[in-house]
């Protein structure tokens, strides 16, 4: 299908011009012409500071030369890449997510009508290596479990901590897990919600999981699973159980290493 830019002279101002091209779903004949950089920054803006566009602009401003949006292309994304990856200050990951943020940018530009089509699409993703993940044994976790933390509130860090391990979940998980996302049953599990997609999602428990909470009261749904965990002003620094006689290299293992640590015990 053919795309149209409208154009013409005549008394047509720019605003015009933007104003039917709107109304007939053609381009944008005027932010079409504007810098990347421009564009880029001014989307930026509503992305918060964390967010890796506005972090990128840096790299983008040495490379672009100002350089209009509807003028890029696949070769000119492929030089940006090399410039990406022969920055000294950036690692391979880091400069794999700056050009994914440009690639985000082209494809808000071409849903604006800025582009006719994102060039990005043709171009492949700098590929990141898998980090090496770090797995607890069992002879490890069996460590762990005969040599506990002394009082009250070292029992509910290790029971949350081998929690975490057999079911998979961040230190964070642990602290704010309630019990409105337990559900009992038969095959009781947990519901949680990904922050990245919104999906709920259901994890089924283990008979070894489900026994570290199972304690068969009748709780509200907005009660904590662990309470003395989140309490205590001192959990975020004991959290991690330590065991000197782990057969570990250092001896030492966190529960902040639970989604690599999905073991679970012969049952």
């Amino acid at each position: 299908m053919a795309t149209f830019v409208v154009g013409g002279g005549g008394d047509w101002s720019n605003r015009e011009h933007q104003i039917v091209s709107g109304e007939w779903g053609l381009l944008d004949p005027i932010e079409g012409k504007r810098p990347v950089v421009d564009y880029c920054r001014d989307l930026a803006t509503v992305m918060g500071p964390k967010t890796h566009l506005p972090k990128s602009l840096k790299y983008l401003e040495e490379y672009a030369a100002g350089i209009q949006i509807r003028a890029i292309n696949e070769r000119w994304l492929e030089g940006y890449k090399g410039h990406l990856l022969a920055a000294p200050a950036l690692g391979k990951t880091t400069a794999s997510h700056y050009f994914a943020a440009l690639c985000f940018a082209l494809k808000r530009a071409e849903r604006d009508r800025l582009i006719p089509r994102n060039p990005a699409d043709a171009v492949a993703r700098i590929p990141v290596p898998e980090a090496m993940k770090v797995y607890l044994t069992e002879t490890e976790l069996q460590a762990l479990a005969d040599h506990p933390l002394g009082g009250v509130l070292g029992a509910e860090i290790m029971r949350g901590f081998f929690f975490a391990v057999y079911v998979g979940l961040r230190v964070s998980d642990v602290e704010g897990l309630t019990w409105g996302r337990v559900e009992r049953g038969a095959k009781p599990r947990l519901m949680m919600l990904q922050e990245k997609t919104q999906v709920v999602v259901g994890i089924p428990l283990s008979a070894s999981a489900w026994s570290l909470i199972e304690d068969r009261v009748i709780h509200r749904h907005d009660e904590l699973v662990f309470p003395r965990a989140i309490a205590s002003p001192s959990f975020r620094l004991r959290r991690a159980p330590t065991c000197t006689r782990c057969p570990s290299s250092s001896g030492t293992r966190t529960s902040q290493r639970c989604r690599s640590m999905r073991r679970r015990r012969t049952e």
